[in-house]
């Protein structure tokens, strides 16, 4: 029987996406109308990794948000799309539902076998 395989997650690059993710919801919550602490899950079954963020505030899909104009400076530039365009590049997949009056957002990342 083979040993246990070695994945390269690339962690730093999930939680990037993942912060960005928690970040996203809360900047484009309405004033007045917070919602509950999103709620993250995840788990990996090689070769995916795949979190879950979860809450009841209001309905938006941060996967339809334009991208920001990079050719912008930083000062030209309005505030907001920087993170989800940062799990955009990350994630391998991502995916919005609005369900039972909750927003999901699913990311995934295919974990890649390390060499040695």
């Amino acid at each position: 029987m083979a040993g246990p395989r070695s994945f390269s997650a690339r962690p730093v690059l999930a939680v990037l996406a993942l912060t960005a993710a928690l970040g996203c919801r809360t900047t484009h919550e309405p004033p007045g109308k917070a919602a509950s602490s999103p709620v993250p899950d995840a788990g990996a079954e090689p070769p995916v990794c795949e979190v879950v963020v979860t809450d009841d505030g209001p309905a938006f899909d941060p996967l339809g948000a334009p991208e920001p104009d990079m050719s912008l400076g930083v000062e030209e530039r309005p505030v907001g799309g920087l993170g989800i365009a940062l799990v955009r590049k990350l994630m391998d997949e991502t995916e919005y539902e609005r369900r039972d009056g909750k927003n999901r957002l699913r990311l995934r990342r295919r974990l890649v076998p390390m060499e040695g």
